[in-house]
């Protein structure tokens, strides 16, 4: 059999198992109607409660908005908000808190995390010419506009009715749960993106037995399964900063092409829209400066002069602007955001070196 045959061979054979594996169980962790009813009882009970939970949920979110208003004592807000259900031991559980803890099984997800990205998107309001995500926004914008398209799509087709009173999804659970899913989706076509262009680019430059074995490697590493079944911005980032290694690959295989320079650009503007889902993708700008380094054989003065590198160094940054436009023109808020953050979760901001010993014990012996 012909090398390239065989490879292709491979090729289809990873994309089918990565679509079989990336694209089912969608639903797993998502509110529906039988848990919902496994929850309230009967609907007469939810007809008497929902009321309730969604007078809680305006008060969470009116708190978590207080915190992030930078005009706001962040001390206070964040006090109030972390300790709001603060109870003294033994003592009966508030019919609040119960409340409270139920909300999150009729409209929540097994994985807190991804709420926020509805949250988020719930900032999205085109017919009020509101572009800006929520306030709790901490991925991308390329990311939640991406989202929203999918959510469109889904609306086109008749999946969902897209409608931003919050007490209507408490009766429907089964529309939460599809947008989760077209959301969670996105996740996979970025995987069999991603696994179409390693395949081209490879088997390219580099031969069908590497081709083989990257897509081979790939399809069956075993991080990219979780992360595709939760509505997070990971793989779709992934998907932008592969495309932008590869188009910066195809730029030094040949530099002095004609053509190069236009790969070059291109690799900004994947990498800029890498950023521009996860920023810390940030980082990815760098490999602007590599490449060209590689290309100029480590010669900085013709580096600092180079029109390519600067081109592309502004075509990272333009793509990655425009996708998060209101971080800068509300940049106070995004700065309470951090701020939050690192109250929350301390490693986000230091590496902690000395939990580390204790934690790799732990896990080695357990």
């Amino acid at each position: 059999m012909n090398a390239r045959v065989a490879a292709g061979t491979v090729f289809l054979g990873a994309l089918a198992f990565s679509i079989f594996t990336h694209f089912t169980f969608l639903d797993w962790g998502l509110p529906g109607e039988v848990r919902t009813l496994q929850v309230m009882g009967t609907r007469e009970n939810m007809q008497k409660w929902v009321p309730v939970m969604v007078e809680q949920r305006n008060k969470y979110y009116g708190m978590v908005n207080q915190l992030l208003d930078d005009k706001s004592d962040f001390r206070k807000s964040y006090d109030q908000l972390n300790r709001r259900w603060e109870t003294p031991l033994f003592e009966p559980i508030p019919q609040d808190m119960v409340l409270d803890r139920m909300r999150n099984y009729l409209v929540g997800v097994n994985v807190s995390d991804e709420q926020y990205t509805l949250s988020a998107l719930s900032g999205i309001n085109p017919k009020k010419m509101q572009f800006a995500p929520g306030l709790q926004a901490y991925y991308g914008g390329f990311y939640y506009y991406s989202a929203a398209a999918s959510l469109l799509i889904a609306k086109i087709a008749g999946k969902i009715s897209l409608t931003s009173n919050a007490e209507y999804y408490f009766y429907h659970p089964e529309e939460t749960r599809s947008m989760y899913i077209f959301i969670r989706a996105l996740g996979g076509l970025s995987v069999l993106a991603t696994l179409a262009v390693l395949f081209v680019f490879i088997i390219k430059f580099y031969g069908p037995l590497e081709a083989a074995l990257s897509v081979l490697f790939f399809a069956s590493f075993p991080l990219l399964v979780p992360i595709t079944h939760l509505t997070k911005a990971h793989t779709f980032g992934m998907f932008w900063l592969g495309s932008g290694m590869v188009l910066c690959g195809a730029y030094l295989r040949n530099p002095d092409d004609k053509n190069a320079a236009k790969f070059f650009y291109a690799s900004a503007l994947c990498l800029g829209l890498s950023a521009g889902t996860v920023i810390t993708n940030l980082a990815a700008g760098s490999i602007l400066f590599f490449a060209e380094a590689i290309r100029l054989k480590w010669n900085l003065k013709k580096i600092s002069a180079s029109r390519f590198f600067w081109t592309a160094s502004a075509v990272f940054l333009a793509a990655f602007s425009v996708t998060n436009f209101y971080i800068f023109t509300r940049f106070a808020q995004f700065q309470r955001l951090i701020q939050a953050m690192k109250e929350y979760f301390p490693a986000f901001t230091s590496l902690q070196l000395s939990e580390w010993g204790p934690y790799l014990r732990e896990f080695c012996t357990e």
